[in-house]
């Protein structure tokens, strides 16, 4: 009987374990959807996406939740052996408000300008976000905000000033003043104050007629830097030209050089100009040299002297001019008689003494006075300077200087002294010595 028993008992164990099977009525029920997605049934925490669960058919309120998206509650009903629920969130998006003190700062996200404090940027989607804030005259701030949910947020940012003061004096008003290159205002009495970001700057400063300013200043934060620029005029020049050419040139008396001249490192200021040339009137001119300026000077200079043509013969007269050694008289080429003009320059206005001298002249010497008048010439009458030009040996042995004038066979044309004309037979000349000069 023991023996039967155990022989049935498997199967027996067998049909009871196939009867409580079949008398389970639970739903296996399949959840997915986004990953990482909690499930809670009834407000208890069940697991995560993808999930199997075998419940009790009914009616259940489900949560469907997962960081960065809009949780959603649904009303399910389970029924039947198995059931699948499939739920994708949509990812959660919120508004941000971007605040600064002060306001007016410019929001950058990435490389993208979005806009200026105070900023709204709608319906961000959750995640992690960074931006800049930029404003003239104050640090640049970086900021960082999480999107988790749908919750707006507000973020505050306190910037930090970031600015000094450069204030720029100069020796000279309405200069401009560039700093890197731009305009930022002009000199004036008390000086320009300049507020700026901190930094390293390039400062110059410029006016017409001075000589620009350069220099590298370094402003700092909430402090103030002072700085002294003086401008140095340019100088100007001048050129100065007479007619004639060749007049000295003297600046506040100082002789500088002659005509053509031309000077272009003249400081600026006021100036005598005086031009002197032997035989004209001294002239001058007051000028004014202005900065970085070019002026041109023509003189046309006045004669204050006259001129003395003189027709002297002959060749050989020394002549002086109020003692002075002026010349030797010259055969004008071609004639045996004839000289050349003798022409005295630039004398002055009044009487001079021309003195003649010959060594066989009769008399010697002869001065005569000439009145010379200023821009004008004289031209007196030829004068005859008595000069024996032969010595004659008579028969008797005596020997005479005198200005031979003709000669033939029979007879002998003479003068032998100054007014008187002698002539003699031949036959009385032993000879006749001709002087070369």
């Amino acid at each position: 009987m023991i023996s039967t028993l155990l022989k049935v008992l498997p199967a027996i164990l067998l049909a009871t374990a196939a009867a409580f099977a079949g008398s389970d009525t639970r739903t296996e029920l399949t959840i997915s959807g986004t990953p990482g997605m909690e499930v809670a049934i009834n407000g208890k925490a069940t697991g995560k996406a993808p999930l199997k669960l075998l419940v009790s058919p009914g009616g259940y309120l489900v949560k469907f939740s997962a960081p960065g998206c809009v949780p959603v509650w649904r009303a399910c009903k389970i029924s039947g052996q198995q059931q699948h629920w499939r739920e994708v969130l949509a990812p959660a998006r919120a508004s941000v408000l971007i605040a600064s003190d002060p306001s007016g700062a410019e929001v950058t996200i990435g490389d993208r300008v979005m806009g200026v404090t105070p900023l709204v940027l709608p319906h961000i989607q959750a995640g992690t976000y960074s931006a800049q804030l930029k404003l003239r005259g104050y640090a640049p701030m970086p900021v960082d905000w999480v999107v988790a949910d749908a919750r707006p947020r507000k973020i505050l940012v306190n910037l930090k000033s970031n600015t000094g003061f450069v204030t720029v004096r100069c020796s000279a008003d309405n200069a401009q003043i560039f700093i890197d290159g731009k305009t930022v205002g002009s000199t004036g009495e008390n000086g320009v104050k300049l507020e700026l970001d901190e930094g390293r700057y390039k400062l110059k400063v410029v006016k017409a007629g001075y000589s620009p300013a350069e220099k590298n200043i370094d402003v700092v934060r909430n402090r103030d830097l002072e700085c002294e620029i003086k401008l140095f005029e340019l100088p100007g020049g001048v050129s100065i030209s007479s007619s004639p050419e060749g007049a000295e040139v003297f600046v506040n008396g100082d002789k500088r050089g002659v005509t053509p001249y031309v000077d272009t490192e003249m400081p600026p200021g006021n100036y005598t100009i005086l031009l002197k040339k032997p035989g004209y009137d001294d002239q001058s001119r007051d000028i004014q040299i202005a900065p970085n300026s070019k002026d041109a000077l023509e003189f046309t200079l006045l004669r204050s002297t006259g001129e003395l043509e003189l027709d002297i013969t002959p060749a050989g007269v020394k002549i002086m001019i109020d003692g002075i050694a002026a010349g030797v008289t010259e055969a004008m080429p071609g004639s045996k008689a004839a000289t050349k003009p003798f022409v005295v320059r630039q004398l002055a206005p009044g009487e001079h003494k021309i003195t003649l001298t010959h060594p066989r002249a009769k008399p010697q010497t002869r001065t005569l006075s000439f009145n010379i008048e200023k821009g004008k010439l004289l031209q007196p009458k030829t004068i005859n300077v008595w000069v024996a030009n032969c010595e004659i040996t008579y028969i008797t042995g005596d020997t005479e200087l005198v200005s031979l004038i003709s000669e033939d066979e029979n007879f002998v044309s003479y003068a032998p002294e100054p007014g008187v004309r002698l002539k003699i037979d031949r036959s009385k000349v032993k000879s006749l010595s001709k002087f070369a000069d």
